[in-house]
């Protein structure tokens, strides 16, 4: 298996809203990887876009720069190549939070598990994309049960809350994209703040409206955001949205009380067009504004992350041990049959000749071990 990536550590915000796939780019990704029998899972968040498949790298390069309109040339330079066991490390380290801008964040593996999901809805996961994903997601399960790099709640979403509950006494907080599951996140984060009062916007879908289960929010339709937002200290986006849903001239005609506030943009694509933090008393920050405040949280995750890193190597091991027997399983008969053939003398010189020291003494540990009846 072969992974491309941009992630926030190879590319800023600019580049990497242009691999912000939505589900029909994901969508045609995934054919065009599993045109020929191929498997793929295509991943996107608001800190990465990941390609896993079978193909050559330069066949996912192609496709890659062909969905997103970035010039082959342009995108290289952005792009990580992870091949084979490195590309299933890379998983297995992302899947337990060990890359992410936040170690040991949670949102990233849901957001794995619905790549995998997607992947295997459009017939694009066989075997290998089976078993390394779902051994993947098993080893995450392990890292958050057995050790402490989850416990502490710096998630993005927790991290916005409390800068928004941080900028004044008491704060009167808009979120706008709060039936997202970022936005959801931020609201039920922000409501836990004694000082926060919070709001959110609701919008129709297909006809139908959509309002979180959140009682404690007041409800503000998403068509009336600029007539309320003079209102607010701190409006927090998180939307989907492909296009600026905050606009510079429009939020400056909206704010007529001259105050400080804070804009937080969790998006990508942007939400709030950059300029607008040019506006009188306004504050604004993106996405990329919590790599610095990540890194402090990082810190003090640094021993749970070295037992993290023992639970993916023995994870792995297993993972690639399923991987290996799985390919050996079509010529079970005839080995079973040669093997029949040989003295078991004969067989353990065999073993002799082609292990290495350390294969050698565990094959003769597993022989002790069984001569001995244990």
């Amino acid at each position: 298996m072969n992974c491309l990536s941009v992630s926030f550590r190879t590319a800023d915000i600019n580049i990497r809203k242009q691999l912000a796939f939505d589900s029909e780019q994901k969508r045609a990704v995934i054919s065009a990887l599993t045109a020929e029998g191929g498997e793929c899972v295509v991943l996107c968040t608001c800190n990465r876009t990941e390609v896993y498949c079978l193909a050559d790298t330069e066949r996912a390069l192609n496709v890659l720069s062909e969905v997103s309109g970035l010039a082959k040339t342009k995108l290289t330079p952005y792009v990580s190549v992870y091949c084979g066991k490195k590309a299933e490390e890379h998983l297995f380290r992302l899947a337990c939070g060990m890359e992410s801008m936040i170690i040991g964040e949670d949102e990233i593996l849901r957001q794995i598990r619905d790549a995998y999901r997607q992947s295997t809805e459009l017939k694009g996961a066989g075997f290998e994309v089976h078993t390394v994903f779902q051994s993947a997601v098993t080893c995450a399960k392990r890292v958050k049960t057995e050790t402490k790099i989850s416990t502490a709640p710096v998630s993005a979403a927790t991290i916005a809350a409390n800068e928004a509950s941080a900028f004044a006494e008491s704060v009167n907080v808009l979120v706008i994209g709060a039936t997202g599951s970022i936005g959801s996140s931020v609201l039920k984060n922000l409501i836990a703040h004694k000082n926060v009062t919070a709001a959110m916007t609701i919008r129709r879908h297909g006809g139908k409206l959509v309002i979180p289960d959140i009682p404690e929010a007041e409800i503000i339709e998403y068509t009336d955001r600029y007539e309320v937002l003079d209102r607010f200290d701190c409006v927090i986006s998180a939307t989907s949205s492909p296009h600026y849903v905050l606009t510079k001239e429009r939020m400056e005609s909206s704010l007529k009380t001259e105050k400080k506030r804070l804009f937080i943009d969790l998006a990508v694509p942007p939400d709030i067009e950059s300029s607008a933090a040019e506006t009188e008393g306004v504050t604004l920050l993106d996405i990329d504004h919590f790599a610095a405040l990540a890194k402090q949280n990082n810190d003090t995750r640094m021993t749970s992350a070295r037992e993290a890193e023992s639970i993916i190597a023995e994870e792995l091991d297993t993972m690639r041990k399923k991987l290996l027997f799985h390919d050996f399983l079509p010529d079970m008969e005839k080995a079973a049959s040669y093997i029949d053939s040989l003295s078991a003398e004969k067989i353990i010189y065999l073993l002799r000749d082609e292990l290495d020291c350390a294969g050698l003494k565990r094959i003769l540990d597993i022989l002790r071990k069984a001569v001995d009846g244990g």
